[in-house]
């Protein structure tokens, strides 16, 4: 890395081998040889993912970031102990999440969006498949943070980098948005008991999604893409409320009344 030109692309391909070696010890030291506890083997995958995301922000290098945020979502794979730990799984993934697009939005790495949302939006359906969401008060808490998390990621690119919004990162959203109502409305709806908890949820969504559409507005910078999948989430959330909260005597004028204003 201390040498420039063309040895910056032979550089990072030795630095993505060697941050995939370190995966596979320690894989095999604690699933094939037994060789470290659990504890070990989990800190010591952490160690390396942070190692990948440190030097590949540093030295702006995509390949160990994209090498790190593989492995990083390859853990709770590697070192699976037959059982899924929801609490565990969720936190871990929602953290992971956290850092990856933070390096996406210091670097302008698009790429690191499009991965990270993709494997958080398997992990949450793989476990709503394996266990289901019996817990259902971690489960929306969760998929509320999943939300806000790729919500979020896009304004604070537009606010602080001036980046506006690529396709890939629109179809992010409205995919963000699908499975938020899929996942957190489905679980509203099938376990809480209070009828009325899928509509708050609704309207928190609903002023989640319009502070940022007014963020963009008062600040004058405003994005047409984004701000229309902004006002679109807004205004289909308030639908939702509208129709979870009230009686199907009132579902008509209630509907009228949205369309109207």
């Amino acid at each position: 890395y201390t040498l420039k030109g063309r040895y910056q692309g032979i550089a990072s391909g030795i630095m993505g081998a060697g941050f995939v070696t370190c995966y596979l010890s320690v894989f095999f030291a604690y699933k094939t040889f037994a060789l470290i506890p659990y504890g070990s083997g989990f800190a010591a995958m952490l160690a390396v993912v942070a190692a990948a995301g440190v030097i590949a922000i540093w030295k702006d290098q995509l390949l160990p970031a994209v090498i790190g945020t593989l492995g990083g979502y390859a853990v709770p794979i590697l070192l699976s102990r037959g059982t899924m730990d929801l609490p565990g799984l969720f936190t871990f993934a929602s953290l992971l999440s956290v850092f990856v697009l933070l390096g996406a939005a210091i670097r302008s790495w698009r790429i690191l969006h499009l991965l990270a949302f993709s494997f958080n939006a398997l992990i949450y359906i793989a476990a709503g498949m394996k266990v289901g969401f019996s817990n259902y008060k971690l489960c929306i808490f969760f998929f509320c943070v999943n939300f806000a998390i790729f919500a979020v990621i896009p304004l604070v690119c537009r606010l602080f980098r001036r980046l506006s919004a690529t396709l890939v990162e629109v179809l992010i959203l409205i995919f963000n948005y699908l499975l938020f109502l899929g996942l957190a409305l489905s679980a509203a709806l099938y376990y809480v008991t209070d009828k009325n908890f899928a509509a708050w949820l609704m309207l928190g969504t609903a002023i989640f999604t319009g502070v940022q559409y007014l963020l963009l507005h008062l600040l004058k910078k405003e994005d047409r893409a984004l701000s229309s999948v902004l006002s679109v989430m807004t205004f289909g959330s308030l639908a939702l409320f509208v129709c979870l909260y009230f009686s199907r005597d009132w579902m008509n004028t209630a509907l009228a009344v949205l369309a109207v204003s």
